[in-house]
């Protein structure tokens, strides 16, 4: 999830740590993740996931802006 998409619930997460990751043309990165008691995603359907670990980026996920955040599809 993008960092300005998120400013809130990074003041109420239950607890935060950085990981080490690798992406296309970034091998050593360090990404931070925020614990959430819950968080609730709407789609075709709404669905509620309770102790979350979510991973917060510095950059756009998106060139255009049109999604803010990547989500799991076997969530749905």
């Amino acid at each position: 999830m993008e960092r300005e998409a998120v400013l809130e619930l990074l003041e109420k997460a239950k607890e935060q740590r950085q990981i080490g990751f690798r992406s296309v043309g970034n091998t050593n990165a360090k990404i931070l993740l925020v614990r959430m008691e819950s968080l609730t995603l709407w789609g075709k359907s709404k669905k509620q996931i309770r102790d979350v670990w979510i991973g917060i980026s510095d950059t756009r996920i998106s060139t255009d802006g049109t999604y803010r955040m990547l989500v799991n599809p076997d969530i749905f």
